[in-house]
C-alpha cells in the first residue's frame, strides 16, 4: 500500500480523513491524529495529548516520568514530545505516536494498528489522570 491509498483505506475503516498536503488529519473515535509517511518510509500516527504549558508546572515532572514509565504499557505506541526551534517550551506537544512500515502495510494490518492505537489512547487518559492525581487541568484530547 502506498501513502496516497492510506486515506481511502482509513475511510473504509470508519475514520474521517482530511488531506493537509503531505499528511492527513484523521479522526478515530473522536480523537484527532496526524498521519504521514516519514523519511524512512514508515506510516506514522501522532495524537497530541497536551502541550507542556497545559500541565501545571508542579505536576510536569510527574507527568513526564509517568509517560516514560507507561511506554511499556502502551506498546507498540509510545509517548513522546516533538521539539522545534520555532516553539517555546510551553508550546511543545506531548504526543502518543506509533508507526508501521509502509512496505508491509495491508488493510488488515492498518485495521489492527488502529485498534491498538485506540486502546493506547484510552490507556493514555488513565495514565495522565493518575499522573495528575485526577486534577482537571483541561488537557487537549485527554
Amino acid at each position: 500500500m502506498d501513502f496516497p491509498d492510506v486515506a481511502e483505506e482509513l475511510s473504509l475503516l470508519g475514520c474521517k480523513t482530511f488531506s493537509m498536503g503531505d499528511c492527513l488529519k484523521v479522526t478515530l473515535e473522536g480523537n484527532d491524529m496526524i498521519v504521514f509517511e516519514d523519511e524512512r518510509g514508515d506510516l506514522v500516527m501522532n495524537h497530541t495529548i497536551a502541550h507542556l504549558g497545559d500541565i501545571p508546572q508542579e505536576q510536569l515532572l510527574n507527568v513526564i516520568l509517568s509517560c516514560l514509565d507507561a511506554n511499556r504499557r502502551v506498546r507498540p505506541a509510545a509517548f513522546s514530545i516533538v521539539m522545534s526551534k520555532e516553539w517555546e517550551v510551553l508550546e511543545v506537544p506531548l504526543i502518543l505516536t506509533t508507526s508501521l512500515p509502509m512496505s508491509l502495510l495491508t488493510q488488515p494490518l492498518l485495521k489492527d494498528a488502529l485498534a491498538r492505537f485506540g486502546k493506547a489512547l484510552a490507556l493514555s487518559r488513565m495514565i495522565l489522570d493518575e499522573a495528575l492525581e485526577n486534577q482537571d487541568v483541561g488537557l487537549i484530547n485527554a
